[in-house]
């Protein structure tokens, strides 16, 4: 099931850079969320988070008792 998850950022991946390239908050927003609910739909205790914009950065972050589950993720 996991690789369900990388599968789906990975065809992502250009569009999301992409949408940073072009400063494009929007867009971004929605890619991450889509990548996001890909994820939690695999694995409920994580959640996927952007931050930046210096440099720009995607995190698989657990949700409080799933800290287990993302280290093995």
């Amino acid at each position: 099931m996991q690789a369900d998850f990388w599968n789906t950022l990975a065809k992502r991946a250009n569009e999301i850079e992409a949408a940073i390239n072009a400063n494009d908050s929007a867009a971004l927003s929605e890619l991450v969320n889509d990548v996001a609910e890909c994820l939690s739909g695999i694995e409920p205790g994580l959640n996927l988070n952007i931050g930046g914009p210096d440099p720009f950065h995607l995190a698989i972050i657990p949700l409080p008792g799933a800290e287990q589950v993302a280290e093995t993720f």
